[in-house]
């Protein structure tokens, strides 16, 4: 979804004609489009690899990069309730949906945009509860929270947290994205540690204007 989509050979050949450029008599415009139409999808799969998104490329989190932490240690002890309401606000979602024993998320926006483009995100976020780094064992039984959150009906999986997220729980959310995408859904992962979820609770007035 981040992609712009790639010209047609047929597209572009048409314009090697157009231009009159000229070529060999053994290459056509037919051939070069093909090639470079290659080319492009290698690019593409290539740079796909990248399945990770910075919070700080969701438009509604952006304004709030450049929030002082300075004196600002981990945990920084907030509510998930409040976190929840919060980042709720900011996504411009209008209803605040109650917790229930069977959710596959915590939080979830059809209108959350990144780099200009709207993609469904689903949120799994962790409060004071857990007032450490974030370990598998806090993300359900053998991790499975992190399981139901890539179930989500979203393209963009967010794991939120008020310290550091241990690189067990990022890996692991990693690899459901890649499962995803095997099934050729088009999907990423973000991660908001404790440092950007204080900057994110401050208020519109602590975000500089650039």
């Amino acid at each position: 979804m981040l992609r712009e989509p790639l010209p047609s050979a047929a597209r572009i050949a048409q314009h090697i004609r157009g231009r009159s450029i000229l070529l060999p008599p053994s290459i056509t415009p037919d051939f070069v489009a093909e090639r470079l139409v290659a080319a492009l999808l290698n690019a593409t799969r290539l740079s796909s690899v990248a399945v990770e998104v910075s919070c700080w490329e969701i438009e509604a989190f952006t304004p709030y990069q450049h929030v002082s932490v300075l004196g600002l240690s981990l945990p920084f002890l907030e509510d998930e309730e409040n976190v929840k309401r919060r980042l709720n606000a900011l996504l411009g979602e209008l209803v605040l949906h109650k917790d229930w024993g069977g959710e596959l998320n915590d939080l979830y926006s059809a209108h959350c945009r990144v780099r200009g483009t709207t993609m469904p995100a689903a949120f799994m976020l962790k409060g004071k509860s857990v007032p450490r780094p974030l370990q598998i064992k806090n993300c359900g039984k053998h991790g499975d929270q992190l399981l139901r959150l890539t179930d989500s009906p979203a393209n963009l999986f967010v794991v939120q947290h008020i310290d550091v997220i241990e690189q067990a729980v990022r890996r692991q959310v990693r690899m459901n994205i890649e499962a995803l995408r095997a099934r050729d859904v088009d999907a990423y992962c973000c991660f908001i540690d404790g440092t950007q979820t204080y900057q994110l609770m401050q208020s519109a007035s602590s975000a500089p204007t650039l």
